[in-house]
């Protein structure tokens, strides 16, 4: 029963990952990148909250 669990296991995939390609195009200053909490322009997406109707 053991050969049969550990035969078993090594079969499964636990797991798959992606990880988009990060562009490193324009980065703010450092000053800047301290007051957006990144360096990378393209992350920069400040919070929006939606309007109450």
């Amino acid at each position: 029963m053991a050969n049969y669990q550990q035969s078993n296991q090594q079969q499964m995939v636990l797991a798959a990952i992606y990880v988009p390609w990060q562009d490193y195009g324009p980065i703010y200053h450092p000053s800047e990148a301290l007051k957006y909490g990144t360096v990378f322009r393209a992350l920069n997406q400040p919070y929006v909250p939606l309007k109450k109707k």
